[in-house]
């Protein structure tokens, strides 16, 4: 018999297991999806960087065969978008091509894709220049050729101008002498013999007078006055003070007063202990209240009373003594402070007028010193500048007198020099030869002949870049289609793989079903 929960398991372990793997081939179905779309980024960015990379080849041989046309077969067969400069004309024309800038205009959410993506890139990245990010014009570049041609979106034209005279900043080109009217290059293979120009005419130049010079002004000897002398400084003996002591003498009756003995404990003390004893003496015999224990009593506080009398009044002696040698001990150290301060005020006064006095004369006596020690050096300073201005003035004069006559002789000698040089000069080029024309024609045809082969080889190398753009494109597509061919084999196995498993869980729940219900059967 079977029970029912192993068909159940066996039911759901199949259906499990299907699930599993049905998961696992849709994960490997979508890693390969991300691979063949990684691949097929890998081939675009290829193929664009190789178009970018041959772009600047086929431009030049287009270039090439627009001047190839114009040279071989005249201005009106050069092609719309080719240019170049003119043989024998030395002009220019503007070729029509794209104009990136007018394609970000109108699309503006490439410029801001470019400022996005130009933000965050790492400059020194391989993707940085595979994606134009160079600048908006190469981004529009790549966008267009990448998305923006299948896309539908229109790239404007530019204009082409017509050409304008130029002259040619070419080393090589012929010597002035060979140039026409404006600096235009002559065409000497078609040019006719050049006509002799006329003579030059010299003029003698004329004769500068010579340099007026004047005495320049002799100024006037300086002023100086002697400074004030001052006065002297006066000084002020400094107030006499008189000697005060702001601490009173001691008095004695602030130390002994009679009328504290009794009060004082030391007296009572003594009082009440000898009375304690008398009263002890004469109890014990019996005797208290006899008039011999009264006269005791009496006699015993009499004493006591004139002991510490004496006793007190001699203490404030000494304590009265003590603070009357400390008072006149004060006062006297006090007295003598005052003395001495007296004394120094006095002593510095006198010190200090003196100094001043002193310091007074010192600096009257400098002044004067300088006085005519600068009044000395002003005048002499004076004769000196004098006597150099007019030294100066004579050299001056001499030289410039001289430098004169000198550029007068150089002037004539230059003059004679000129007229022999220029009239040599003319008298050259009016017998010039027939060999010189000869040779600078063909000079001027030779360069002409190594222009067009440089152009054809120009041509060559346009050629290959475009074969090389159009393998490039073919390896790209080949590329692409294989890619495609394997992303879609990838789907259909992943689709039978799940077919399979789903038909085997299938199997597998009805056999399960097929055990449950045939062991009901028993």
């Amino acid at each position: 018999m079977v029970f029912p929960w192993v068909a159940a398991a066996v039911a759901a372990s199949a259906v499990g297991s299907a699930l599993i793997n049905r998961s696992a081939t849709n994960r490997a179905s979508d890693a390969a999806e991300s691979a063949a779309n990684a691949n097929a980024q890998v081939n675009r960015e290829i193929y664009n960087q190789t178009r970018s990379d041959l772009s600047p080849y086929r431009d030049v041989g287009s270039a090439a065969v627009s001047q190839l046309g114009t040279r071989v077969l005249g201005p009106t067969a050069a092609p719309a978008t080719g240019g170049g400069p003119a043989t024998g004309g030395g002009s220019t024309a503007s070729p029509s091509g794209p104009d990136w800038n007018a394609y970000l205009q109108a699309n503006p959410d490439v410029m801001r894709e470019f400022q996005e993506e130009s933000a965050k890139a790492d400059p020194n990245s391989p993707a940085f220049r595979q994606h134009g990010l160079q600048s908006p014009e190469t981004f529009a570049q790549w966008h267009y050729q990448t998305y923006g041609q299948n896309e539908g979106r229109q790239l404007p034209q530019t204009q082409s101008t017509p050409a304008q005279p130029t002259t040619p900043a070419d080393p090589n080109a012929p010597p002035p002498a060979q140039t026409g009217a404006g600096g235009t290059p002559t065409d000497l293979m078609t040019a006719t013999r050049p006509d002799a120009q006329p003579a030059p005419t010299f003029e003698r130049p004329g004769t500068q007078p010579p340099p007026d010079y004047t005495r320049p002004d002799q100024g006037v000897s300086p002023e100086f006055v002697r400074p004030d002398q001052g006065v002297a400084p006066e000084f002020v003996r400094p107030d006499q003070p008189d000697f005060t002591f702001d601490q009173s003498a001691p008095s004695f009756s602030s130390y002994f007063d009679p009328n504290n003995i009794q009060a004082d404990p030391g007296y009572q003390f003594r009082l009440k202990e000898g009375m304690r004893g008398v009263n002890q003496g004469y109890g014990a015999r019996g005797l208290l209240k006899s008039g011999g224990a009264l006269k005791a009593f009496n006699n015993y506080a009499q004493e006591a009373a004139s002991q510490e009398f004496q006793a007190a009044f001699d203490r404030a002696m000494r304590r009265y003594s003590a603070d009357q040698a400390q008072f006149n001990t004060d006062r006297g150290f006090s007295r003598n402070v005052f003395e001495s301060d007296r004394n120094n005020l006095n002593n510095n006064f006198a010190s200090d007028r003196t100094y001043g006095r002193n310091v007074f004369e010192n600096d009257r006596n400098n002044l004067n010193d300088n006085f005519e020690s600068d009044r000395g050096y002003g005048r002499s300073v004076f004769e000196s500048d004098r006597n150099n201005l007019n030294n100066n003035f004579e050299s001056d004069r001499s030289y410039g007198t001289n430098l004169w006559a000198d550029q007068r002789d150089f002037a004539n000698t230059n003059f004679n020099l000129d007229r022999n040089y220029a009239t040599d000069a003319y008298r050259w080029g009016v017998n010039r030869s027939d060999n010189v024309f000869d040779t600078d024609r063909g000079y001027q045809t030779q360069r002409y002949d190594q222009q067009t082969a440089d152009m054809f080889n120009l041509t060559n190398i346009g050629q290959n870049a475009a074969a090389g753009t159009a393998s490039a494109g073919n390896v790209y597509a080949q590329n692409t289609i294989a890619n495609n061919n394997n992303r879609a084999n990838t789907t259909a196995n992943a689709a039978i793989a799940n077919a399979n498993n789903f038909t085997n869980a299938a199997g597998q729940v009805a056999q399960a079903a097929g055990m449950y219900y045939g062991g009901r059967m028993y």
